[in-house]
């Protein structure tokens, strides 16, 4: 289950530096609280750097410009991040042989 776990991590962490956003070099973990509110967001489809950053908590050191432009990037829809998307699989292009 660790294993699972951190190859999930390690997944989203690949999404996210192919969609350019620098979170990791500005939060010391993209998976604290304020990391995960910010995932959830993106997942649920925003994109705005301003909205993102405002979602910061507690004791991050960056600032909050700084935090806005480490989640500037650009996503591709058929690579943003969604829940399950391990779990999940297109439908299937190839028709029934007969």
């Amino acid at each position: 289950m660790p294993h699972e776990r951190a190859r999930h991590k390690q997944r989203t962490e690949k999404l996210l530096e192919d969609a350019q956003i620098k979170l990791s070099s500005v939060i010391s973990d993209t998976f604290g609280v304020s990391g995960r509110a910010m995932l959830e967001v993106l997942i649920a489809g925003e994109r705005s750097p301003k909205a993102l950053a405002d979602l910061a908590h507690g004791t991050i050191r960056a600032s909050h410009a700084t935090l806005a432009e480490s989640l500037t990037g650009r996503f591709e829809e058929n690579r943003s991040p969604t829940p399950n998307a391990s779990t999940t699989s297109p439908a299937s292009d190839q028709t029934p042989r007969r």
